[in-house]
């Protein structure tokens, strides 16, 4: 493809680069933090006997996406 030095562009083209750039870094940030959600729904869980029901309540959240974190873990051993 020839290279385009129209200045619009290159201004558009690197705007999509940096947009591309910014969703990775928050898929990143999403993704670390469903992982720290998930380590607090399996330790109230397991260690503090606090119901996926209440979990899901208090979180606004339909119960089976709290016990599919729950035990995410788990399904990946088998």
């Amino acid at each position: 493809m020839k290279q385009n030095t129209d200045p619009q562009i290159e201004s558009m083209l690197n705007l999509a680069k940096d947009l591309t750039d910014r969703m990775s870094e928050s898929l990143k940030q999403i993704r670390t933090l469903g992982d720290e959600r998930r380590r607090v729904f399996q330790s109230l869980f397991n260690n503090h006997a606090v119901s996926q029901v209440e979990i899901a309540r208090i979180c606004d959240l339909d119960k089976q996406t709290v016990h599919n974190a729950i035990h995410r873990d788990e399904r990946k051993k088998r």
